[in-house]
């Protein structure tokens, strides 16, 4: 009788609905940072049968109960580290087949591949691995450009990282980023090779609609071909030394900015500004290549028999 009175009362069959319908995700972009991964969960996000969080980078699975530290308040803000909050990422989801999110932080976090394998353990998953003297040296671009660097060099960088003297949320940020196979070797053993599909960033850059075709079939969707037109989170360094103090540190107009524009005509400002302003950031030095290629070369040959590619290429001499 109890029982069929709090039915009546409505709150407690309708808390049991709210429970039963929250959305969960079933796919996880693992990374790698600085291959694309920005712009392939744009693309994903447009496909009518998939739902991709709004927000890039929870990073939830990797920060699980702790404090979030990063240097970047932008970063330190998208953050989510409880559960609940976790879940109302997805409360958009209206019936999609495919609900995911993307997090560069979980290919190398000590805890991100059991804490995903302990509550989705079916999930599929994707990595993008670019080049690793490459992504190296794009993450360098991307914080100089950023002012969150303060070195002209990217060994001068490493060294400072090394020696824990850089960001307390970001620390391997340069080298460590680029080790992939111990990162890869603990998502195979817990998920199996069918479940993670690795991608190459240059067959990305070259060939994106083949790559999402395949990428489509992985997480059971139909094949779809999103608008590619726009480049998403685009590399290279400021042309205007004004403009980049004007994006980058506190400033009378960044302030009224973030207090009277709405966020979707912010960030389409900014990016209008980022596409003038951005150049080509100049090509890495031969020794730089060298001595990185030196660290790399045995991870690189341990990969190439992880996943049955030929990775020769990426173990070329110079930049």
């Amino acid at each position: 009788m109890r029982g069929r009175q709090q039915l009546d009362q409505g709150w407690n069959l309708s808390g049991i609905i709210s429970l039963t319908s929250i959305a969960e995700p079933n796919f996880f972009i693992l990374g790698a940072a600085k291959a694309g991964t920005t712009s392939l969960a744009a693309y994903l996000s447009q496909h009518p049968q998939i739902f991709v969080s709004p927000v890039k980078e929870p990073h939830f699975f990797a920060l699980e109960d702790e404090k979030p530290d990063f240097f970047d308040p932008g970063d330190a803000a998208r953050a989510v580290t409880d559960w609940a909050d976790y879940l109302n990422l997805f409360k958009g989801c209206r019936g999609e087949t495919a609900i995911g999110e993307a997090s560069t932080t979980y290919l190398h976090s000590d805890k991100a591949a059991t804490g995903i394998y302990n509550r989705f353990p079916k999930a599929r998953l994707i990595a993008v691995l670019r080049q690793p003297v490459e992504r190296a040296y794009s993450a360098f671009v991307m914080y100089h450009r950023e002012n969150r660097e303060e070195h002209k060099h990217l060994l001068k960088a490493i060294e400072d990282e090394h020696l824990g003297k850089h960001y307390p949320g970001d620390i391997g940020v340069y080298l460590a980023r680029g080790y992939y196979t111990e990162a890869l070797k603990k998502y195979f053993d817990l998920f199996g090779r069918d479940n993670l599909r690795v991608y190459l960033y240059e067959d990305f850059q070259q060939q994106p609609q083949t790559i999402l075709d395949d990428l489509f079939a992985h997480i059971g969707v139909d094949s779809f071909q999103p608008d590619m037109s726009e480049t998403h989170n685009a590399g290279g360094l400021h042309k205007s030394q004004v403009l980049k103090k004007l994006l980058t540190r506190p400033n009378p107009v960044r302030f009224l900015a973030r207090n009277f524009l709405a966020d979707s005509v912010r960030i389409g400002i900014r990016k209008r500004i980022k596409r003038f302003d951005l150049q080509k950031a100049p090509a890495l030095d031969t020794e730089t290549w060298t001595l990185l290629m030196e660290e790399y070369r045995e991870d690189i040959v341990q990969l190439q028999h992880l996943i049955d590619r030929d990775l020769g290429h990426w173990l070329r001499s110079e930049p």
